[in-house]
């Protein structure tokens, strides 16, 4: 599975306002992104895998500041949306 270039992903985290990130790059189960409209130079590299399930996992990195982030989730087919930490 990939993710196609230019798709514009929602995420939504606790206590932090909503933000988009769109794809930069894909290959198979891999992805790159980057915010979208919003001024911070974050790269985020990205996986999915599929077994019963599913899976994504993205990590977030500011080589600026050396901020670095991980989101995880499984997929909810019903809402196709993914679901995590």
């Amino acid at each position: 599975m990939s993710f196609p270039v230019g798709s514009k992903w929602l995420i939504k985290r606790v206590g932090v306002p909503e933000q988009k990130i769109q794809v930069t790059s894909s290959s198979g189960e891999k992805f790159s992104a980057k915010y979208f409209e919003l001024d911070n130079p974050s790269e985020f590299a990205g996986e999915i895998w599929v077994r019963e399930a599913q899976v994504i996992n993205i990590k977030q990195h500011d080589r600026s500041t050396g901020y670095v982030a991980f989101q995880t989730g499984l997929r909810q087919v019903k809402d196709d949306k993914y679901e995590g930490s």
